[in-house]
């Protein structure tokens, strides 16, 4: 790799949409096992750990990722500054840019812990639960903190991978220390451990893929050794994570914000009811949500190199793809959570009713166009926009999730989260527009003709799921699959011709047809051989 350290980018090492495509596959890999890994765990878990435990284990989540906000949000800074010292195959200054996040995760890893010592002091963090689990939940919340504070430099290695456009390695990684975390809090839970075994378990998965990760950078990128970083690279890095600190605090809190209102509102026994009907939609939820994560480098590394039309092309793809997949989803769950959760084992007492399932299946769509949107903002450097986005979606998370939530019990909170999403959505698309990356238009168009086209479906799916009862876990894996392929039929027939070459255009870069030698390059078409040439894997260069 060159050490240049030239500002001018330099031609891809790999094609970046192909990479994308690698990414999304592997995510359902990951996908297809931890699914399964969790139909398993889940009523084990709940069995053994009880409807309080259960609750609290997802409080306890919570909290950490509130308090983790610093770490994320100086890994998003450190994304962003990477990208453009890859494009200019700038190794050297990707080994200091990496070794000065590491030095300010490890200062924030000492802040981190004093703050909450300060708050488990003065009473804001204290045990949420009944006397009897007090210190199970203590010892569970300080376990955990104090694992994620050591680790912290070290999950870093994550982000140089994504960055590079290598995240399929990373799915591979997690989907494995999943699976080890899955099996550590099964164990633990049968043998009684209770939340501090539940805690264990989630610092094993994490240990694991933090220094596995860190491993394969060194190897990856060797020779690769810790360096002193310049001091302007410590004070921009500061900068820059500064500058999204409060927006990563606000949407942390935003995305927190269910689990924190049903508990405060209700009880640990209403945050697992609340869980469990929306893990169904959770788990396509997740996959869309990840199509930011596979997208956002390569998007970067477009409005890097001044490529605006492509830009807009691909995003224009991206929100497309988003739409009828997230629309689709939600038409094949709505009617058949009841029936997921009977055969679950988990029993159909803890379905929260229709409108909720309704607020979840719409939520799907509209979170990953505002997480997608989102991850366009802090990557082409927009970060003082992206914090004022970020302060009214907690603004709205906070009042939708409390206010409905009070008023209509545990399924206004699903509809508050909803609303919030949605007031996001537009105003990330707003700025979009206001600086010229992407219209209005391009953005509202397709999620409107998606959502009009899932009413109907979604209406017909609702009351197959009412009148008729699936034949076990084949019968309700055939009859989601059927609406989900109705949906997408619908799709394709109503939408616009640019639209509907999409999946093949995927599919190509995916498997890409072998070129004849003979043939030489088309010249006719200047414009699409130019976007190609940029696709296209260079050879090998000298270092």
């Amino acid at each position: 790799m060159s050490q240049t350290g030239s500002d001018e980018p330099v031609e891809p090492r790999r094609s970046r949409w192909r990479a994308a495509v690698h990414f999304i596959v592997a995510q359902q890999v990951q996908t297809v096992l931890t699914v399964l890994a969790g139909l398993v765990a889940t009523p084990l878990l709940l069995g053994w750990l009880g409807a309080e435990r259960f609750g609290l284990v997802r409080l306890l989540e919570a909290t950490l990722a509130l308090l983790g906000v610093g770490w994320a949000c100086l890994g998003m800074a450190l994304g962003a500054g990477l990208v453009p010292r890859w494009a200019r195959g700038d190794q050297q200054g990707v080994r200091q840019w990496v070794a000065a996040a590491q030095l300010l995760a490890a200062g924030i890893s000492v802040l981190v812990l004093a703050l909450a010592a300060l708050l488990v002091w003065r009473g804001p963090l204290g045990p949420p639960a009944s006397p009897a689990l007090q210190g199970e939940w203590q010892a569970a919340f300080w376990l955990l903190l104090g694992g994620a504070a050591l680790l912290a430099p070290w999950q870093l290695a994550r982000t140089v991978f994504e960055a590079d456009q290598r995240g399929a390695r990373v799915s591979g990684v997690l989907t494995v220390s999943s699976l080890l975390t899955t099996a550590v809090a099964l164990l633990l839970a049968a043998h009684g451990g209770g939340l501090p075994g539940q805690a264990f378990a989630m610092l094993c998965g994490s240990a694991l893929s933090a220094l596995w990760l860190h491993g394969w950078v060194r190897r990856t990128y060797s020779p690769w050794s810790w360096v002193v970083p310049p001091r302007q690279d410590l004070l921009t890095l500061l900068h820059h994570a500064s500058r999204l600190f409060l927006a990563s605090l606000c949407g942390a809190l935003a995305v927190r914000c269910e689990v924190l209102a049903v508990q405060a509102l209700y009880s640990p026994e209403e945050v697992t009811r609340y869980h469990l009907t929306q893990r169904l939609y959770a788990l396509w939820q997740g996959q869309l949500l990840m199509f930011g994560t596979a997208v956002w480098a390569p998007l970067a590394d477009l409005y890097v190199r001044q490529e605006r039309a492509v830009l807009k092309q691909r995003l224009g793809q991206a929100v497309a793809v988003l739409c009828a997949l997230g629309c689709a989803g939600g038409v094949a769950a709505i009617g058949y959570t009841g029936h997921f959760l009977d055969l679950w084992g988990v029993g159909r007492e803890h379905f929260l009713g229709t409108v909720a399932a309704a607020a979840f299946a719409l939520a799907m769509p509209v979170a990953a166009l505002h997480s997608l949107f989102g991850w366009v903002l802090t990557a082409t450097g927009h970060s003082r926009q992206y914090m004022v986005s970020a302060g009214g979606f907690a603004l709205t998370a906070v009042a939708g999730c409390f206010g409905l939530g009070y008023l209509w019990g545990p399924a206004g909170v699903a509809l508050g989260m909803t609303a919030a999403y949605a007031v996001s959505l537009l105003g990330n698309l707003a700025f979009l527009h206001y600086w010229g990356i992407f219209s209005l238009s391009r953005g509202l168009e397709p999620a409107l003709r998606a959502l009009l086209l899932a009413l109907p479906l979604a209406w017909l799916s609702w009351r197959s799921g009412q009148v008729h009862t699936p034949w076990g876990w084949m019968g309700l894996l055939a009859e989601m699959t059927a609406w989900f392929a109705a949906y997408l039929l619908l799709w394709l027939l109503a939408a616009p011709p640019q639209e509907r070459q999409i999946g093949w255009e995927f599919l190509h870069r995916f498997w890409p047809a072998r070129k004849r030698p003979a043939a030489p390059p088309s010249v006719s078409n200047d414009s699409a051989a130019g976007c190609d040439a940029q696709t296209r894997s260079p050879r090998h260069q000298p270092p």
